[in-house]
């Protein structure tokens, strides 16, 4: 939440300076040259300091090939890793399939059962058991609350 109201504080300091210069440089003269050296010395930060380094996503063939249209337009497809907060590569193959399927899991900021903000979906016994095994934990033992989560 704090870097969402950080992008709301930056635009209103970007208006209130855009406001200033705009008010000294229409009094002319030698203000017109002291507002575009603050003008300077405001944005110059911003200035980008090198590349951004970037990679390139490594998406299976099945995504981007004609393989995916072999799913029902819409369907739902458990993709692994379970997708989350914290791996968010499955989210990135669904939107290079054009969305053609939906999955479980995802990354978004939505409501608790009780009201409050969570970052990532409810917890569910499938997410659970998913995520245990991303991590490397075993798998839990098949029972009957397991076998009716995988049989749906």
């Amino acid at each position: 939440m704090p870097s969402r109201f950080s992008q709301l504080t930056a635009l209103f300091a970007g208006l209130l300076l855009a406001l200033f210069l705009h008010a000294v440089w229409g009094q002319g003269g030698w203000r017109r040259w002291a507002a575009a050296a603050v003008g300077l010395v405001v944005l110059a930060p911003l200035w980008p300091a090198g590349d951004v380094p970037t990679e390139p996503v490594a998406t299976p063939a099945f995504f981007t090939g004609p393989a995916v249209r072999q799913l029902p337009r819409d369907s739902v497809a458990l993709v692994l890793p379970f997708p989350n907060s914290t791996v968010a590569l499955p989210i990135t193959w669904q939107a290079q399939a054009d969305l053609w399927f939906r999955m479980p899991g995802g990354y978004f900021i939505g409501p608790t059962p009780e009201g409050k903000p969570r970052f990532g979906v409810n917890p569910s016994q499938g997410s659970r058991v998913l995520n245990r095994i991303y991590r490397g934990l075993p798998p839990p033992r098949l029972s009957t609350a397991v076998w009716k989560f995988v049989r749906g």
